[in-house]
């Protein structure tokens, strides 16, 4: 019996989960039913999909690769589905954005601003995430667009264009020591601890490398934030932390109550991208978009 795209999706949801119950109630089966289903697509491919253990159920080599294929095949049938729904609404139809924080304000609400106009009955559904949620969801066709800050590389399936750039900068509360030290010099930092993403090294290392070359020790982390870095700016407010962060977030009502530090070795640029499914059938809306953030070469 050939795979269906049903095939595709019960696999799917038992590889998500990791849990056969779990999954039957996310597709509407009972488990023994989905159970059944795994085994005949096994029998089908003439390997084993999954592990099972007491804890659960875990992907084989196969079964990841196997579901890497799987997310792309379930992607592209929801997006020729979708494409003909909306010619035959007639509608300019729906583009799905997924955008970090530092990405909404620099590259979302400018290119919306233009293209919203032009196709006054489109609808743009908009998911605001950390990079690594928006990354999953864009393989598995939840999204049409990824647009994330200082991203490592597209995996497996995705492809990266960069389409402008940001500068992370060290600021402090206003009422900081150290927002009223001019001239500034990298020792006036000593003693002072930091508030850093956790899980960006591209960002964390070149700073690294700016103390080192200072002769100064790196700074004692007191706070780490992992996925949003925006989360970083209220807690500057009530401490004496520094925080590096993006400057395209640095908006009201936090303009008026952070200072950015003059220190320009500090100030590092990173890249803004745009992540796509390598080899999807883009939809005209997405075009668009990405001519228009093409265009625009934002920098903050």
């Amino acid at each position: 019996m050939p795979l269906s795209i049903r095939d595709l999706v019960l696999f799917l949801a038992v590889a998500r989960s990791g849990q056969i119950a779990e999954a039957a109630g996310d597709v509407g089966l009972t488990s023994s039913a989905l159970s059944n289903s795994i085994r005949r697509l096994e029998a089908e491919l003439g390997s084993r999909l999954f592990e099972r253990a007491a804890q659960g159920m875990r992907l084989t080599t196969f079964g990841a690769a196997f579901a890497e294929r799987a997310r792309r095949l379930r992607a592209d049938h929801d997006d020729l589905l979708r494409h003909a729904h909306d010619v035959r609404a007639g509608s300019a139809g729906v583009l799905r954005i997924g955008a970090s924080m530092d990405t909404l304000d620099a590259l979302v609400a400018p290119v919306l601003a233009r293209l919203l106009p032009l196709h006054p009955t489109m609808q743009a559904r908009i998911v605001q995430a950390p990079a690594d949620a928006l990354v999953e969801r864009l393989g598995e066709g939840q999204i049409d667009v990824a647009l994330v800050s200082d991203h490592a590389g597209a995996p497996t399936g995705l492809m990266q264009k960069t389409v402008g750039r940001d500068f992370f900068v060290p600021v402090v509360r206003d009422r900081h020591p150290l927002a009223q030290c001019s001239p500034m010099q990298m020792a006036d930092l000593a003693g002072y601890a930091w508030i850093l993403p956790a899980d960006r090294a591209t960002v964390v290392d070149p700073l690294r490398s700016v103390f080192a070359e200072a002769g100064q020790a790196f700074p004692r982390v007191a706070v780490e934030v992992d996925g949003d870095t925006g989360a970083a700016l209220p807690i500057v407010l009530h401490t004496d932390l520094i925080a590096y962060v993006p400057r395209g977030i640095i908006k009201p009502p936090f303009r008026e109550c952070v200072r950015v530090l003059p220190l320009e070795q500090l100030h590092t640029v990173h890249p803004l991208s745009a992540l796509l499914r390598d080899g999807a059938c883009n939809p005209p809306l997405l075009d668009e978009f990405l001519g228009i953030l093409a265009d625009m070469r934002v920098e903050p």
